[in-house]
């Protein structure tokens, strides 16, 4: 068994661009508010709801983008360290 591990470029960037549309895509509809002049409690339990789910999309998708930026930092720190060991070995060769 190798303990190479080999990172697909393609294959990553088509991967993290689809999560990435994905996330954009979340069905929003939800977030339309109640109106009316209605003052019913349901009513104003539904907008607090819906605030609270409008928050937790909202930093749902920060968090997932941020960490969508860490993977890409880390494959790309992974592929320079390659390169550079690559070259090290063929000047000690």
């Amino acid at each position: 068994m190798s303990k190479e591990i080999k990172i697909n470029r393609e294959q990553f960037d088509q991967a993290i661009k689809t999560l990435t549309t994905s996330i954009k895509q979340l069905d929003a509809n939800f977030t339309q508010g109640i109106e009316g002049d209605s003052q019913l409690d349901v009513v104003d339990a539904l907008n607090k709801i819906k605030e609270d789910y409008d928050k937790a999309l909202s930093q749902f998708e920060f968090v997932f983008l941020k960490n969508i930026y860490s993977t890409r930092q880390s494959v790309e720190s992974i592929q320079e360290a390659d390169r550079q060991s690559a070259s090290q070995i063929r000047l000690m060769g």
